[in-house]
């Protein structure tokens, strides 16, 4: 009698929880995204196959700022990311810089910009990803890291601000990877992979 209540009191829950879940009009149907994201925009979410956002995070996203998650990506718990314009003005507090004034003042968009994890990167615990940053392809981003600046593909970054630790792997082993994985017009180029090695 027990179980059975058990059972079905964990039924409800499940009901409820997806009931309440926010519509993601941009999430492929394989990618997870945990009942309690605090996501300000569910419709400028994009996340493509088998992607992954856990349980703690916190989509600080609009309309000129979209967080775009591409396939076989995936983070860890406690995930921010921040697209959002927190431009200061001179002569105003913080606290008076409304949107109104951020807009009429961000006239190149420079503030506002989209956050964009390309394929198969892996994303830590309780990472702050800002606005504007591109975390490239098959990279790994360290636990607590803090990033600023856009990463290249294939490497390794962490810390407060994120700094470049190491490549993931050298050039015959990301080759060997992209052949295995990408479809032969997904695969990145010989001279592009080349280019990363030599100016990281």
């Amino acid at each position: 009698m027990r179980k059975k209540f058990f059972r079905f009191l964990n039924k409800v829950m499940l009901k409820i929880q997806k009931e309440a879940a926010p519509n993601y009009p941009n999430v492929h149907p394989t990618a997870y995204i945990s009942y309690d994201a605090d996501v300000v925009s569910p419709e400028h979410l994009y996340m493509e196959e088998r992607t992954s956002i856990p349980r703690n995070a916190i989509i600080m996203n609009g309309e000129r700022g979209k967080f775009i998650m591409k396939k076989w990506s995936f983070s860890s718990v406690g995930l921010h990311v921040f697209c959002g314009n927190h431009m200061p003005v001179v002569g105003m507090p913080l606290i008076n810089v409304t949107d109104a004034v951020k807009s009429a003042l961000d006239v190149n968009h420079q503030f506002s910009q989209d956050v964009v994890v390309d394929e198969d990167v892996w994303i830590g615990a309780n990472v702050t990803l800002l606005q504007g940053v591109h975390i490239g392809r098959g990279s790994i981003i360290a636990a607590g890291s803090v990033v600023t600046n856009s990463v290249p593909a294939y490497s390794v970054w962490g810390g407060v601000p994120a700094h470049f630790i190491k490549m993931k792997w050298g050039l015959d082993d990301i080759l060997l990877h992209e052949q295995s994985v990408y479809p032969f017009e997904e695969r990145m180029s010989v001279d592009k992979i080349k280019k990363i090695l030599i100016h990281i």
